[in-house]
């Protein structure tokens, strides 16, 4: 009589694809069985499709199942099987496939629900390891090599940004991510940005920067091809890192809150950088918690850009790269660089005066002047970066500062001419971005908004800003910090000459200017621009 092997994993396509090497241990420890997969309908049925598993259990969370193994039916009718528990560590997963009433179950010990047989669950385990040392317990042979799925044919020239994840805590701002696409446009690659219909506005904001977006037009078979295929795959600790894992397509993975050393790639160490800003012993976050992990929040856009850069230069001249970087036991290389002095606009505010937060982002902008003037290797991906920074910074201080400073802090001269100046910046910004790094004509470009912008801070830092330090409240200014921080972030990956209309308008009202109402956003652009000329 054939065996069935019912196994349950009703986990997301992450959990799916870690899963696969202990999916492969159970079909050799049962050779001639039929292997049940309890899983959401998409990912199982696509593991079907590959011949890793016989049958579909569409299951969902942890309610009882459906079908033959509903524990509403008679035992007669359950029929005789093996219960596999590939999903958790008990008691509930347990209870649920124990209420299938199957001849074994193959689970992790958990005396809560009186299952005493099995090994431990080990807390700092690599989840490709934990359930393989399950599987070869009861029998089935398999370890990490067994994540590899076939390959989809050649490699093509794009790349893929993923920027979403199922929750928030998981999620790298997408003003960052707009940041990557854009540097990476400029050096003439093919950015595609994935992700599923629900996030198809966060996405279309970050192929907006320089990409094109597929957000909402790939079925999980289709996804899995579009990466396969990929130069190189950008995302967080989601279940795209992992088809990049299984299909061998180098990635950069950004980890926050739970380590890598949990779940990073597991295979082909050469092939993925992985970037964490946790603590050195593996400490967890919540991983379902709706704002971002400060350990995601701490990666900075430059470094994601230099691993990326790293990947592609490897991938061009197929040299192995260098351990350059400290590993850790899943054999990765791993990014922990300090984040002082670098670039990161990280909710950082909780208490800031205003007038700091403003001038700290000064001290930046000049970091990343010297770098476009000194370092030439480095233009392609730092004039995103420049030019990402200023105009949220710029928008933040026309919407959230400026007005007060006018009518709080008496300074309405001194904001009129500011916001002149970041007009006449932002213009020159524009032209900047669309010079060629390489060309001769770069360096006097450069220099034009270097002079523009160093003269605009040396004039904000002595009228504007000191008048907000004696003409406000403590409290003021702080309100005020939380206030420009959020606006900035908001902005996070506009560029030069994309300010909406009512972005103008404001800018209109900094600067004194009337009827904006009335005219076109063209119209209000070039009067704008022409009082900035005077």
């Amino acid at each position: 009589m054939t065996a069935t092997v019912l196994v349950l994993r009703a986990l997301g396509l992450g959990d799916a694809l870690t899963g696969v090497a202990a999916l492969r241990g159970l079909r050799r420890a049962w050779p001639g069985g039929r292997i049940v997969l309890a899983a959401p309908a998409e990912t199982g049925g696509w593991l079907q499709g590959l011949g890793l598993v016989d049958d579909i259990l569409p299951t969902t969370g942890l309610g009882p199942l459906a079908g033959p193994y509903s524990r509403r039916k008679p035992a007669t009718l359950v029929g005789r099987h093996v219960a596999v528990n590939l999903h958790g560590r008990g008691p509930q997963s347990h209870r649920m496939l124990q209420a299938t009433l199957p001849d074994r179950l193959v689970a992790l010990r958990c005396p809560e629900a009186a299952h005493y047989d099995g090994p431990a669950w080990t807390p700092d385990e690599h989840d490709v390891d934990r359930w393989c040392r399950l599987v070869r317990s009861a029998g089935g042979p398999c370890g990490r090599e067994d994540l590899r799925l076939p390959s989809r044919g050649p490699r093509e020239s794009y790349v893929v940004i993923h920027p979403g994840a199922a929750a928030g805590s998981r999620r790298w701002p997408a003003g960052r991510w707009a940041a990557v696409t854009a540097a990476l446009a400029i050096g003439g690659i093919d950015v595609v940005v994935t992700g599923s219909a629900a996030e198809r506005d966060p996405c279309a904001r970050v192929a907006d920067a320089g990409g094109r977006s597929l957000a909402g037009r790939l079925d999980l078979d289709g996804l899995a091809d579009v990466v396969a295929r990929a130069r190189l795959v950008l995302c967080g600790d989601t279940g795209v890192g992992h088809l990049a894992t299984a299909f061998g397509t180098p990635s950069v993975r950004l980890f926050g809150p739970i380590p890598p050393s949990w779940w990073g790639p597991a295979i082909d160490p050469d092939l993925h950088a992985v970037i964490w800003h946790g603590d050195a012993s593996p400490t967890t976050g919540d991983p379902h918690a709706d704002t971002v992990d400060p350990a995601l929040a701490h990666i900075e856009v430059e470094e994601v850009l230099e691993a990326a850069h790293d990947l592609l230069a490897d991938a061009s001249t197929g040299r192995q790269k260098a351990s350059r970087f400290g590993s850790v036991k899943c054999g990765y290389k791993l990014r922990c660089r300090e984040a002082a002095g670098s670039y990161r606009l990280e909710e950082r505010v909780v208490g800031a005066d205003v007038v700091d937060l403003i001038m700290s982002d000064h001290r930046e902008v000049e970091r990343l002047f010297e770098i476009l003037k000194t370092r030439p290797d480095q233009r392609v991906t730092t004039l995103p970066v420049l030019s990402a920074l200023l105009i949220a910074h710029s928008r933040a201080e026309e919407s959230e500062v400026y007005p007060v400073a006018r009518d709080e802090a008496g300074a309405a001269d001194d904001v009129a001419h500011s916001q002149e100046e970041h007009v006449e910046a932002e213009q020159l910004l524009e032209r900047l971005q669309a010079t060629d790094p390489e060309a001769a004509e770069f360096d006097a470009a450069l220099q034009q908004v270097v002079d523009a912008v160093t003269h605009h801070v040396e004039e904000e830092e002595s009228k504007v800003l000191p008048a907000m330090r004696t003409g406000l409240q403590d409290t003021r200014r702080e309100e005020l910090g939380q206030a420009f921080a959020a606006s900035r972030a908001e902005h996070l990956g506009e560029m030069p000459g994309e300010a909406t209309k009512e972005a103008l308008l404001q800018q209109a009202q900094n600067v004194g200017m009337g009827g904006g109402a009335s005219m076109s956003k063209d119209e209000l652009q070039e009067e704008l621009q022409k009082k900035a000329g005077q």
